[in-house]
């Protein structure tokens, strides 16, 4: 770069520092990456539609809590708990599965997110009894929300798909049990806190 001043302006001179040549092939191989990115994400999506459509056929067979849900591309879907930001999740990973109950009011609600989760914390014993195993209890202090999960290491949707009915079967049970686990303790909540 070189620099001029023009009566009090001042305007630079920029010479390519980059040869052509380079430029170009860097150009095309910054485009094959995106490309590249496009489509996975593009499979990702499709996989997990089809992961998701699976799961909430076999789950209306058990369940109506995300009766009315339909499938889609992220790798979560919600349910409603009854209970305004506290959501039951279904999340699915490349491999793993997780049913979890999610609280997240908003970023207006302050701390009311942790103080959900200290309430429902404090009854651990009587929720993890109810549901039949341990839960895995994330405050998440340096962010918004918290969770309380269920993971199934039994493979997730980078899994055969011959093995997917045993994997949504397992997030089913595992919802199943921890709404069943969560229900009385959401309506001491909403009794509590507006």
């Amino acid at each position: 770069m070189q620099p001029y001043s023009d009566g009090g302006r001042l305007l630079v001179d920029v010479q390519q520092v980059i040869p052509l040549p380079e430029a170009a092939a860097y150009q095309v191989q910054v485009r094959e990456k995106e490309q590249r990115g496009r489509q996975d994400r593009a499979e990702r999506h499709t996989i997990r539609r089809r992961f998701w459509a699976g799961l909430l056929t076999r789950a209306a067979l058990k369940t109506s809590l995300h009766a009315n849900i339909s499938p889609g591309e992220s790798n979560w879907i919600a349910g409603s708990s009854g209970m305004r930001g506290l959501s039951f999740n279904y999340v699915i990973r490349q491999n793993e599965g997780t049913a979890e109950l999610y609280i997240d009011r908003g970023s207006e609600a302050g701390d009311i997110n942790k103080r959900l989760f200290d309430r429902l914390h404090a009854e651990k014993e009587e929720i993890e009894r109810a549901f039949g195993a341990e839960l895995s209890w994330q405050r998440l202090d340096m962010k918004q929300s918290c969770r309380i999960a269920y993971t199934l290491p039994l493979g997730g949707w980078r899994s055969e798909e011959s093995t997917w009915p045993e994997i949504q079967d397992a997030m089913i049970d595992g919802m199943i049990r921890l709404e069943r686990a969560m229900k009385p303790q959401i309506a001491k909540l909403k009794s509590e806190i507006v």
